[in-house]
């Protein structure tokens, strides 16, 4: 949900922008205070967009998938440099070169080459302290949809189904021909996915597709496919699980944590924040009996 962390976001943008101009000693001559304000707000809402757009676009390389901080620390470092010209751009545009990039800097400095780096050096400590608060909504949200697939359903899984589906017949969960799989994703998949969808489970940047009559990796991003996924078909139990209904075959406990065996043999786990919705849904398959 790009818009809801937006607005998480930006009135932390807001509120270091007031804070710093409410820090500032001094300010130009003719400036109101007004205009101080206004300067900072535009300073770090242009730094706050630099920072989300560069985020969003590393989280769409796979190497950077399900890992935030990382995302988080290379966003910061690649929408540096660009916010510095940007910077420099507006103070000179607004004719505040005591801030940015002046004559006198230059003369002092030796070179236009060598002020721009003591800018850069300057401003450095601004830029990541800035993206380090404007990263919280996207490090400890909780539905978290820009990369981290552990948070993609949440606790919202909870309340999105009734128990009365658990005991809907669902043999008919076929890819790509299904009505109730129509979307773009099960359409693409050529050749045609064969047999019923049993499970699907997220392996690195891969998703293992795994059905009645076979199983297939795919190159895919494992949140996209839950997206995919219909509610009535099954349920998201782990960050790296998604099983159908009809793959399920008992549920049970083992060592203080809820399992699932599957139809075709396996044991796969349930994450804690799934295991109340589980133990809900699932209740006509719970068996009390360690596995053996």
């Amino acid at each position: 949900m790009l818009r809801q962390k937006l607005f998480q976001i930006i009135p932390l943008a807001l509120f270091s922008a007031c804070l710093l101009a409410a820090n500032e000693i001094s300010r130009p001559e003719g400036w109101s205070v007004s205009n101080l304000y206004i300067y900072w707000i535009a300073r770090i809402l242009m730094e706050t967009l630099m920072f989300v757009a560069t985020y969003l676009l590393v989280s769409l390389v796979p190497v950077f998938s399900g890992r935030p901080i990382i995302s988080v620390l290379t966003a910061a470092l690649f929408s540096y440099t660009p916010f510095v010209l940007a910077i420099i751009a507006l103070d000179i545009i607004i004719g505040l070169p005591e801030l940015g990039w002046s004559p006198n800097t230059v003369q002092s400095h030796g070179s236009a080459v060598t002020a721009f780096l003591f800018e850069l050096v300057y401003l450095l400590d601004n830029h990541f302290f800035l993206c380090m608060i404007l990263s919280v909504p996207l490090l400890f949200a909780k539905h978290n949809n820009f990369d981290n697939i552990d948070d993609d359903l949440g606790s919202s899984s909870q309340v999105k189904f009734e128990p009365k589906d658990v005991t809907q017949n669902t043999s008919s969960v076929l890819l790509p021909d299904s009505g109730e799989l129509n979307s773009p994703f099960f359409k693409s998949l050529s050749p045609a996915f064969q047999g019923a969808l049993l499970r699907a489970e997220a392996q690195e940047h891969y998703i293992r597709l795994i059905g009645t009559e076979e199983t297939r990796m795919i190159l895919y991003r494992f949140s996209d496919v839950l997206r995919e996924l219909p509610d009535e078909l099954g349920l998201q139990v782990h960050r790296s699980h998604w099983i159908a209904y009809d793959g399920v075959k008992r549920v049970f406990r083992a060592g203080g944590n809820t399992r699932i065996q599957t139809v075709d043999g396996v044991e796969i786990p349930v994450s804690r924040r799934f295991s109340k919705t589980v133990m809900t849904l699932l209740s006509d398959h719970i068996d009390d009996a360690a596995s053996k």
